[in-house]
């Protein structure tokens, strides 16, 4: 089995790739920007953010179900709080005084409906409509650490392949049913199922040669082409290919994180590990002045993209990197409480 140290390599580049693919996305239509649409690119940051964070939690659990012979749930829950909700909180905070001061016009409930993480059921001003995607994450945080630790490994990855099957086809089923909010939830979520079967499968993966060999090969060099064009199809099936470019990301995600070369060392170049870095603020931010409804001059590129950049670097050094650092001191703390009663002890 490939060993993967505990600090994941490339997976910030995985994340600046991500957000890159929604900015794409989210400047089509801004003035002085291109006029074509390719919206369902954005779409594709969006599920790789999702393949990445299921494989990264169920990883992480892992982890610490084999150092620890047990998962502290409670521990978790803490750790995705600090992680998501200062950054999330502070914006809509922001977008309050704003819409307050009549800079924007949606409904005060639409403030309601993402604080709740209720997005990916009620939409919402395009302000606040990509908190749809955090909803989907936040319901998986809720649902899937403890079912892995009540199911256990195995019976989890079965969960995981099965949902990895099945959820491409339940989501064209309600969209024939004109319930495209259910549709796009249960792709969504496949996309999640796909990064923790990963995680799970993935020891198992390491010991077949031929998974190896084909990890490994320069074939894999061409796999991103059919991922975005397949993601781009918007014609019948497209959600049985939706399906198919999750795990397509998957192998990316896997092939960039184990296997040393180029394709490993471009995710880990240090300008793109920044913007991974920075990606969370990048998404929570961008979508106020990468507004192609909106014509006022803050959502003209490039002033857009650079008021972007400038709100995300904000929040991430003011909000966001001081809670990450309360987070390692919480984490290290009963660490060394261990080791001084251990020494006592002695």
């Amino acid at each position: 089995m490939t060993r993967v140290p505990s600090q994941l390599p490339s997976v910030d580049g995985v994340r600046a790739i991500a957000i890159l693919f929604v900015l794409l996305g989210h400047l089509a239509g801004d003035r002085n920007s291109y006029g074509f649409q390719p919206i369902l690119v954005a779409l594709l940051g969006v599920r790789i953010f999702f393949v990445l964070s299921g494989f990264l939690i169920t990883y992480l659990l892992l982890q610490e179900q084999e150092r620890n012979g047990n998962v502290s749930l409670r521990k978790f829950y803490l750790r995705r709080i600090l992680r998501t909700f200062p950054a999330f909180y502070f914006f809509l905070v922001v977008v309050s005084i704003l819409r307050a001061a009549r800079v924007f016009h949606f409904p005060w409930g639409n403030i309601a409906i993402a604080g709740s993480f209720l997005g990916d059921f009620l939409a919402t001003d395009w302000n606040l409509a990509h908190f749809w995607s955090l909803a989907v994450e936040e319901q998986f945080y809720l649902v899937w650490p403890g079912l892995l630790v009540w199911v256990g490994k195995r019976h989890a990855l079965r969960i995981a392949l099965a949902a990895m099957v099945l959820l491409p086809v339940l989501s064209g089923v309600f969209s024939r049913w004109h319930l495209p909010q259910f549709g796009l939830l249960l792709i969504s979520l496949n996309a999640v199922a796909t990064g923790c079967a990963l995680a799970a499968a993935r020891p198992q993966l390491h010991r077949n040669p031929g998974y190896l060999r084909f990890l490994q090969s320069r074939w894999l060099w061409v796999l991103p082409v059919p991922t975005v064009l397949l993601s781009c199809w918007q014609g019948h099936g497209a959600v049985l290919l939706f399906g198919l470019t999750a795990l397509f990301v998957a192998v990316l995600i896997d092939r960039a994180i184990t296997v040393p070369g180029v394709f490993k060392q471009c995710f880990n170049w240090g300008p793109i590990a920044y913007v991974g870095t920075l990606s969370y603020s990048l998404y929570i931010w961008q979508q106020l002045f990468l507004n192609p409804w909106d014509r006022r001059p803050f959502t003209t590129f490039p002033l857009n993209l650079l008021l972007t950049a400038v709100c995300a670097l904000v929040s991430f050094y003011a909000v966001e990197r001081p809670f990450r650092l309360l987070r390692g001191r919480l984490e290290r703390a009963p660490a060394r409480g261990q080791a001084a009663f251990r020494t006592a002890r002695v």
